[in-house]
């Protein structure tokens, strides 16, 4: 958020209208606000955090925005800001008037003026309400008031609590100072995936350890010691699974060689049979 124009008008110590022109001011990037104690230093920034905000530089507790009407302004002059800015390539103007007392411009007595505002952008935005004014300027700019006025606008004495500050406030304030919760959301998503993985894994050395013992190696046999640390710790599979193939191929051996004796066993049991129904018959 850039600062173009500031207008004040029976605002604190400036009674009649009031207009800073900051880009006339920074043109060099840089300028100084300096001045007598008094002498209205301090309302300029209210009135910027006022236009955006609707309270002054160190919140409603140092200063109510009833208390803005100037003591000195004439009757007939109403009390407002206007405050003109850029934010990412576009021009925005918010205009607020807070709620005050004035004397009647006609008889005696005094007036209530309602606080209002409004917000407009050279792309046609337009909200006429306190409420949609608000959350618009906090939706531009990213930052509540009490984050604007730690970063962009540090009030007087407020600086020491940003220092005293929890980690976590300060991690959030300059989260959203410096546009980085997408990287938070992204680190948060690693999480998510590491401990899905870590799940993932847990599951898998699970069915390592039921796999294994399901195989059965006899306790003489080369591969026993890294079989039996494999069956404790998935981790060993790396380490087991030539042995563990060196088992099966084995195994497999001695399958084939038993499926062959179970097929002469079965060959032998039906010529047998044949030759016991043959003999029956030449009996009969």
């Amino acid at each position: 958020m850039k600062p173009i124009k500031l207008t004040m008008q029976a605002f604190g110590p400036y009674a009649a209208h009031t207009t800073i022109d900051f880009e006339a001011l920074g043109s060099a990037g840089l300028f100084l606000i300096s001045g007598d104690t008094g002498s209205g230093k301090t309302t300029i920034f209210d009135a910027i955090s006022f236009a955006l905000y609707g309270e002054a530089s160190g919140g409603a507790e140092r200063r109510s925005a009833k208390s803005f009407r100037s003591d000195y302004a004439a009757p007939e002059l109403e009390t407002y800001v206007t405050l003109t800015f850029s934010h990412q390539g576009r021009t925005y103007k918010v205009r607020r008037v807070p709620e005050h007392i004035r004397r009647k411009m006609r008889g005696d007595g005094t007036t209530t003026v309602k606080a209002s505002a409004e917000l407009t952008a050279d792309q046609g935005i337009h909200y006429t309400t306190i409420p949609e004014v608000n959350a618009a300027v906090q939706a531009l700019i990213g930052l509540d008031r009490d984050q604007f006025s730690q970063t962009i606008m540090i009030a007087q004495g407020d600086f020491l609590k940003i220092l005293n500050a929890s980690s976590k406030d300060r991690r959030d304030l300059f989260q959203k100072l410096f546009a980085t919760t997408r990287y938070a959301r992204f680190q948060e998503l690693l999480k998510e995936e590491n401990s899905a993985a870590k799940r993932r894994l847990e599951d898998n050395d699970q069915a390592i350890l039921f796999a294994a013992g399901q195989i059965d190696v006899a306790a003489d046999h080369e591969a026993y010691p890294v079989f039996a640390q494999l069956c404790q710790d998935a981790a060993y599979l790396p380490k087991a699974i030539k042995p563990l193939m060196q088992v099966c191929a084995e195994s497999r051996v001695i399958l084939e060689t038993q499926e062959q004796e179970q097929q002469a066993l079965d060959a032998a049991y039906q010529k047998k049979t044949i030759e016991a129904e043959y003999a029956k018959t030449q009996n009969d």
